[in-house]
């Protein structure tokens, strides 16, 4: 019973030894374009030799067929790859840089406008201020001046009343007409205004 697995393992390996031999004297014969015989126990040991040997060189030159056609793969890769991220990073580069471009303009023309409408607003400001205080001043200078004017009228009206009713009554005379009162109303109105302007030239000058 514990033979009989040894015994089958054993008659494998005697096929497929016999299996291998053959398939080398087929190579062989290809090879060396001479006929072999097929039978393993009249088969010379140089014959093996040289199956050995076209076997190896076989091999060899598969084993470095492949080592070269997979360096040239991977170098292929590597300058495909080393090119696509090249190419990707000048993308990604130039896409940057105009984006920067794109924000540094549109935010200095956002600062320049925003300067224009701030000196612009602060000058009609400015206008609208000056001009409201200048309209205010000459307001303010119109309604003193004719304040001024309507007072001094009064006043010297007030006075050449006074002064000719206490003239007439001190002189007690009956020869004024119309016209001598009117003479003599002017004459007092004059000197009235004149000195009502000496009082204000003094006055602003003392001021000062």
């Amino acid at each position: 019973m514990d033979r009989q697995p040894s015994l089958s393992i054993a008659a494998f390996a005697a096929v497929f030894t016999r299996m291998l031999v053959i398939s080398a004297m087929l190579v062989v014969q290809l090879f060396l374009r001479r006929p072999l015989p097929l039978d393993p126990s009249t088969f010379p040991s140089k014959v093996v030799i040289e199956v050995v040997v076209v076997v190896v060189v076989v091999v060899v030159v598969v084993v470095v067929i492949g080592v070269v056609v997979i360096v040239v793969v991977v170098i292929v890769v590597v300058v495909v790859v080393v090119v696509v991220v090249a190419k990707v990073v000048v993308i990604l580069l130039t896409v940057v840089v105009l984006v920067v471009a794109l924000v540094v303009v549109v935010v200095v023309v956002v600062v320049v406008v925003v300067v224009v409408v701030v000196v612009v607003v602060i000058g009609v400001v400015f206008v609208v201020v000056v001009v409201a205080v200048l309209l205010l001043l000459v307001v303010v200078v119109t309604v003193a001046v004719a304040v001024t004017v309507v007072v001094v009228v009064v006043v010297v009206e007030v006075v050449v009343v006074v002064v000719v009713v206490v003239h007439l009554f001190l002189s007690q005379s009956a020869s004024y007409n119309q016209g001598t009162l009117l003479v003599f109303c002017m004459e007092v109105r004059i000197v009235v205004v004149v000195v009502v302007v000496v009082v204000v030239v003094v006055s602003t000058e003392m001021a000062h």
